[in-house]
């Protein structure tokens, strides 16, 4: 938990002064064929229809997924970044391991 406090407090002072930070919790996994697991996630509005979404898993991986128009277009991973709408969330890939479950309700803020 120090961890995510730690990434909390970085991606809040990265954001502008006024930009609100939301906090959740989605279900990932790292590592190709393990269980899903609870993972905290801060949202941090970067302007106009951009989101950077800080993940930080149980183990203290962080990832930064970015979003543009509530959809995700890059990650800090460099590896190539897949994503589909399943039921009411967003199911992201990076690279072949990482999977992330982003509920819409997260995404939106709403």
């Amino acid at each position: 938990m120090l961890a995510f406090s730690i990434i909390a407090a970085l991606a809040a002072t990265a954001a502008a002064p006024d930009a609100p930070v939301r906090y959740g919790t989605i279900n990932c996994r790292h590592f190709q064929d393990s269980p899903y697991k609870d993972c905290q996630v801060a949202f941090v509005s970067r302007g106009e229809a951009k989101l950077a979404a800080y993940v930080t898993a149980p183990d203290g991986k962080v990832r930064i997924i970015h979003f543009r128009g509530g959809q995700p277009s890059s990650t800090d991973a460099g590896s190539q970044l897949h994503f589909e709408r399943k039921g009411g969330a967003l199911v992201i890939s990076v690279g072949k391991a990482e999977m992330y479950e982003f509920p819409d309700r997260l995404v939106t803020g709403k």
